[in-house]
């Protein structure tokens, strides 16, 4: 089992403790770039590159955090599967 992430991480220990990289960017209201990554635990979450080259979660230096949140709400609704997004469920 991998040990704890400590944040803010470098993309090997991400990589180590099974964090996957979707390749997906995107720019925050903040004037940050995102790169959204996939935890261990399937969940999506936006990181940010420090000064150093690490990574840390986004909400932890976004100026914006109010439409950061509602952005990662958007985004995680688009993830799951059309399927359980359904309101009515099935018909027939």
């Amino acid at each position: 089992m991998p040990s704890p992430l400590k944040w803010p991480a470098k993309r090997e220990s991400l990589a180590e403790a099974n964090y996957r990289d979707t390749g997906r960017t995107k720019w925050c209201t903040c004037g940050a770039i995102m790169f959204w990554f996939i935890t261990p635990g399937g969940k999506y979450i936006p990181l940010s590159v420090t000064k150093d080259n690490c990574f840390e979660p986004h909400h932890a230096s976004c100026k914006d955090v109010k439409n950061y949140r509602v952005a990662n709400r958007m985004h995680e609704e688009r993830a799951r599967p059309a399927k359980s997004r359904t309101v009515q469920g099935k018909l027939w």
